[in-house]
């Protein structure tokens, strides 16, 4: 249900590794894979089956982290895009927008961005860098808390 006015999906964790925090438009944000592909090839046999645990836990505990952003280019993404394709590992990942400027690319949490866009969240709670290396880092934590938060 559209009010038209803003609706955010905030996460409890508060730790920022280094990296800024800030809350942007749903909008703005542009996943490195697509969750509707990987939903419909169901990917390493259980995606669907963990999207939805991503959802319900959500809907009732919260978003616990943020989703992590990386502030690049279009010509930088094309250059980690055909990397990534050269050494792929089965994993289908997004081409660049074909955008002028800065592009909010989410490297951590698409799964948590998809279900913010199929909830009518306007905005989603961010840690946002430059630095593709604390990108990383960031990651590998966020991971290792869910696996500690889902046992």
């Amino acid at each position: 249900m559209d009010t038209g006015q803003p609706n955010y999906l905030l996460a409890s964790s508060t730790e920022t590794h280094g990296a800024a925090r800030g809350i942007l438009p749903l909008h703005a944000l542009y996943p490195v894979i697509s969750v509707p592909w990987y939903k419909q090839i169901n990917i390493n046999g259980n995606y669907n089956q963990r999207l939805t645990h991503a959802m319900d836990s959500i809907h009732e505990k919260g978003m616990v982290n943020p989703v992590v952003v990386l502030i690049t280019t279009a010509a930088e993404w094309q250059q980690r895009y055909e990397a990534s394709v050269k050494g792929s590992n089965g994993r289908e990942f997004m081409m660049p927008p074909n955008i002028d400027g800065e592009i909010y690319q989410v490297m951590c949490g698409c799964k948590r961005l998809y279900i913010a866009k199929m909830d009518g969240y306007t905005h989603i709670d961010c840690l946002i860098t430059k630095d593709l290396d604390l990108v990383s880092n960031i990651c590998k934590q966020q991971r290792l808390s869910r696996k500690l938060i889902d046992k």
